[in-house]
């Protein structure tokens, strides 16, 4: 069964909008997205993301280097745990260990739905 001509030029103009627009739209939503995150934080902020399997870092944020003056991939996580100061290690230990075990209690589908926020001293490099 063949479409209608205004279904044909409709959908035309929708796989353009799609391919053309779907990018920028993506872009916008992220960049709302910081606005929003950097309205809600108190102060500066970076953020990672933790794979446990890997004991790595899947991603460090843009943010890490005008706060600390690192890039993003100079940071693993031997490099990072030598940044922290040495008074605060024990807590951050500790920390972890209470999170480790918060997130095993919960159900799979949960897991996904929390964040962890620090606050501990760390090391800037000198430039």
């Amino acid at each position: 069964m063949e479409l209608p001509i205004i279904s044909n030029e409709a959908s035309k103009i929708w796989k353009r909008f799609a391919s053309e627009s779907a990018p920028n739209m993506l872009q916008l939503e992220l960049e709302l997205y910081k606005k929003l995150l950097n309205f809600f934080q108190v102060g500066d902020y970076y953020y990672y993301i933790f794979n446990f399997k890997k004991l790595d870092f899947d991603y460090v944020s843009e943010n890490v280097f005008p706060m600390l003056g690192y890039q993003p991939d100079e940071l693993t996580v031997a490099r990072y745990m030598e940044y922290v100061h040495p008074d605060d290690i024990e807590w951050l230990i500790s920390f972890e260990s209470k999170t480790a075990s918060f997130l095993a209690g919960l159900p799979v589908d949960k897991v996904m739905k929390y964040k962890n926020r620090y606050d501990y001293r760390f090391r800037k490099k000198k430039w």
